[in-house]
């Protein structure tokens, strides 16, 4: 919400990747997460839709976090989803 008022009133900025459906759905800020966030890494935070994932990036340190369910029949507390992007991330920044 403090994100969504800081956009609207010009205090944040919003870094638009060219890719309509990640666009939408994260706030993108700084010329390193333009470069890092390829194709495939957007493809992996696209693929948690059900888990509300937040990816950031902020002076060379990465943190993801994700929404889980916990039911009697169910734990769904570590997306295979998350897992993969993260298996992604990795091999991204060591390539780098």
């Amino acid at each position: 919400m403090v994100e969504t008022v800081a956009l609207a009133v010009g205090v944040s900025s919003d870094i638009e990747l060219g890719d309509r459906d990640f666009d939408r759905a994260f706030l993108v800020r700084g010329i390193t997460a333009r470069t890092l966030l390829g194709p495939e890494l957007r493809k992996g935070l696209l693929a948690l839709p059900d888990h509300a994932p937040r990816f950031e990036l902020h002076d060379g340190r990465t943190t993801l976090s994700w929404t889980g369910s916990v039911s009697h029949t169910k734990t769904d507390l570590f997306p295979s989803a998350a897992r993969d992007f993260l298996v992604m991330l990795r091999a991204h920044i060591a390539c780098a």
